[in-house]
């Protein structure tokens, strides 16, 4: 009789476990896994073994019938879970319901015989939920279901409403970033990060992803934040390829105006001819104006420009040899911040120039273009061309100097009427101010004078010489170089230009040559001629890259040698 009776409660208790399964008042609790550990160690997830009920609930279902359903209970631990249902016996059905009964997720997407997964996404932290499960068709059976909680995704700590580690004014600039919580040591299995910030003035609301397990967000990237609003903010997550639910809502502020200033390190220094400086970057479509002042105030120059960096010869009329007081403001997203407290800069003297290495000690001649080197804040420079005596250390003038212009580094010698066979002493320098609005010139200084020599240009080649073959005895005679003629076309020519020769008085054997000098001796070209076009007149394209000046042109074969000159513009 006592053993009867043990049976009896026995099967009590079992029936009753049963049926309260039945009941989400009486769900079974199921306690869940981190589901990054599950990725990442793979430890074996807390699972119930339970068994369909009896009878069903009577709610509405997304596929087939309810007659059997089971009920487990949860507490969401952070904004996402993820439930997994293991069974061979049934066709499994799989529902997620708050505590008020309202559904919020299903599943039926797998077979007969087959359990499901489910996702489940921005609950709320600490709130119970129910998990159903039933069969389609109403089959009994075994199964299992495993639970786990998603990565819980929140602002980090100290970055809400603004950084710690901000001064005043509070607030954040558009250039700094919002970080969320460090998922260390899981960071390798987050594959994203969404952001979302609504605009309590207006209730926009602006999303961005940022890919990878990058935590940082740059609010530059966001095209409507700007400069004293309040926002709403939240994010989530990717892990798996699944966003895991936005966590809290945090507030986060920005500053109620735009600000720069000079970067540090950058006041108080000398600056030269391209020295760079440098204020703090406020945004993309940002305005800086820069306010240049000196001379106890008289003088005030404005600058404005879109890069946070500027190089010195950008400012009109900038003064060489000067301190200025630096103001910088900033224009963005239509507000314009206040000016920066007062930095000071020196420029330094206006550099000299002087006539490059290569032309120095050289012979030139008349049609020669020398070159200075460049000051890219010249509006023109001043040539000064004196005769020295070639064996003078000094380089002293012997007579007045010839002083010339030009707007380029760039100087063509045969207009200034040099004597071949006398050496010159050149040197250059660069004028600032000649346009910018100045109202007068700043003067660099003449670097270091070189000398050069005039050389005869009929040295370049020989001269024209005919020589022809008597038709009876074979022996070699003298013609008369006075009926050749080597004429070019167009004189002058342009780059890029076509140049026409045309030789008149002779014929040319197939092995003669066609020779370009430059002003300065240098061969340009030395080929054969019938490697131009060639009839009875020979034509080659001019190098648009060769400088301006005179240029010398030999035609030569066993026999003669004929020269022309011909000037490039």
């Amino acid at each position: 009789m006592k053993q009867l009776y043990l049976s009896l409660l026995v099967f009590l208790c079992l029936s009753s476990a049963l049926i309260a399964q039945e009941d989400a008042a009486s769900a079974t609790p199921i306690i869940e896994t981190y589901y990054l550990e599950q990725l990442l160690n793979n430890p074996a997830c807390n699972a119930l073994s339970l068994s369909l009920g009896a009878s069903g609930s009577g709610l509405a279902t997304c596929a087939g019938v309810d007659n059997n359903d089971v009920w487990i209970s949860t507490t969401a631990s952070t904004q996402g879970s993820k439930y997994s249902i293991e069974t061979s016996n049934f066709d499994a059905v799989v529902y997620v319901y708050d505590d008020a009964m309202n559904l919020i997720a299903c599943e039926n997407s797998n077979g007969a015989n087959m359990g499901e997964e489910l996702w489940v996404t921005d609950l709320n932290v600490g709130a119970d939920y129910f998990i159903r499960v039933h069969s389609v068709d109403g089959a009994a059976g075994d199964f299992s279901i495993c639970g786990w909680y998603l990565p819980r995704s929140e602002i980090r700590a100290g970055w809400s409403p603004y950084p710690s580690g901000d001064t005043a004014p509070l607030g954040y600039r558009v250039t700094e970033w919002v970080k969320r919580r460090n998922y260390a040591p899981y960071n390798g299995l987050i594959q994203g990060t969404r952001w979302e910030f609504t605009n309590i003035d207006n209730g926009v609301v602006t999303e961005f992803e940022v890919s990878g397990n990058n935590g940082n967000l740059t609010l530059s990237l966001l095209e409507d934040m700007c400069f004293g609003q309040s926002y709403d903010v939240r994010c989530q997550v990717m892990t798996d390829g699944q966003w895991c639910g936005y966590g809290e809502t945090l507030p986060l502020l920005t500053e109620a105006e735009p600000a720069t200033r000079l970067q540090d390190g950058y006041g108080g220094n000398t600056y030269g001819v391209s020295s760079n400086i440098k204020v703090n970057f406020v945004g993309p479509d940002q305005l800086i104006e820069w306010r240049f002042t000196s001379n106890n105030g008289t003088e005030v120059l404005q600058h404005f420009s879109t890069s946070s960096t500027i190089s010195m010869d950008e400012i009109a009329c900038i003064r060489y040899n000067r301190i200025y007081t630096v103001e910088v403001r900033v224009t963005y997203c239509g507000q314009t911040g206040p000016w920066s407290e007062p930095d000071f800069l020196i420029i330094s003297q206006l550099p000299y120039t002087r006539v490059t290495d290569q032309y120095c000690n050289t012979v030139q001649f008349p049609g020669a273009t020398v070159f200075t080197e460049f000051i890219n804040v010249a509006d023109q420079y001043a040539w000064q061309i004196a005769e020295v005596d070639p064996d003078d250390p000094l380089l002293t003038p012997l007579a007045p100097a010839i002083v010339t212009y030009s707007p380029s580094t760039n100087l063509y010698l045969l207009p200034l009427g040099l004597e071949w066979g006398k050496t010159y002493r050149i040197g250059v320098k660069p004028f600032l101010g000649f346009t910018g609005g100045c109202d007068t010139f700043q003067v660099g200084d003449y670097g270091q004078f070189c000398k050069i020599t005039i050389g005869d240009p009929s040295a370049l080649m020989a001269p024209p010489m005919l020589s022809t073959t008597d038709n009876e005895t074979g022996e070699l005679i003298q013609g008369d170089e006075n009926l050749l003629e080597l004429s070019a076309y167009p004189n002058p020519m342009s780059p890029g230009d076509v140049l026409k020769l045309q030789v008149k008085g002779t014929s040319l054997s197939p092995d003669a040559r066609i020779r370009v000098f430059s002003g300065n001796g240098m061969i340009l070209i030395d080929d054969l001629v019938s490697n131009f076009n060639r009839g009875d007149i020979i034509e080659f394209l001019g190098s648009s890259s060769w400088a301006s000046g005179m240029y010398f042109i030999q035609v030569q074969d066993a026999r003669k040698s004929l020269s022309t000159n011909v000037l490039l513009r």
